[in-house]
C-alpha cells in the first residue's frame, strides 16, 4: 500500500496570524473521520499518513488511474471564525501536501457558518480538466 502525507496550515484572514488549537479534521470519501488534529502554536498539524494509489499510476499516460487518494478536511476554530471544509484534497504517493487555510472572522458568532472550497480534479494525462463546483458557503447547523 502506498502513502503519502499531509499537513494542515491554519492562519487568520491573510495569513496574519497562526491559528493555535484549531480542530483539524481528515475524512475519508466516505465520511469516516481518519484523524483528529490540533494545530500548533504555528497553526500546523503533524503531517500525516494517507493512503495513495502507487505512483507508477501516475507515470503511465495510458492508465486510466486513480492518480491520488482523495480526502476532505474540516477546520474549526470556535465561532469567532468561519468553519472551512477543503473537499477534494489530492494526496500522491511519496508527496507530503500542504494545506495552507485562512479562516475568516464570522460577521454571526452566534450563529455557526461554514464555507466549503471544492478542489478541482486532476486529469494527469488529459488535455481538458474536469471541475467540481464550487465555492460554496452554506450557514447554519447540522453540516456533518
Amino acid at each position: 500500500m502506498a502513502t503519502g502525507q499531509l499537513k494542515v496550515q491554519v492562519h487568520t484572514g491573510s495569513d496574519a496570524i497562526p491559528l493555535e488549537n484549531a480542530s483539524v479534521l481528515i475524512k475519508d470519501a466516505y465520511g469516516r473521520i481518519i484523524y483528529d488534529l490540533t494545530t500548533d502554536g504555528s497553526g500546523n498539524t503533524i503531517p500525516v499518513q494517507l493512503f495513495a494509489p502507487d505512483k507508477y499510476h501516475t507515470l503511465d499516460p495510458n492508465d486510466p488511474g486513480p492518480y491520488y487518494g482523495v480526502y476532505d478536511v474540516e477546520i474549526r476554530n470556535g465561532n469567532n471564525f468561519i468553519t472551512a471544509i477543503s473537499k477534494g484534497v489530492q494526496i500522491f504517493d511519496g508527496v507530503e501536501a500542504v494545506l495552507p487555510v485562512y479562516l475568516q472572522p464570522n460577521p454571526t458568532p452566534e450563529q455557526e457558518v461554514i464555507q466549503i472550497h471544492y478542489i478541482p480534479t486532476n486529469n494527469l494525462h488529459s488535455p481538458e480538466p474536469r471541475f467540481q463546483p464550487g465555492p460554496y458557503s452554506y450557514y447554519g447547523e447540522g453540516m456533518w
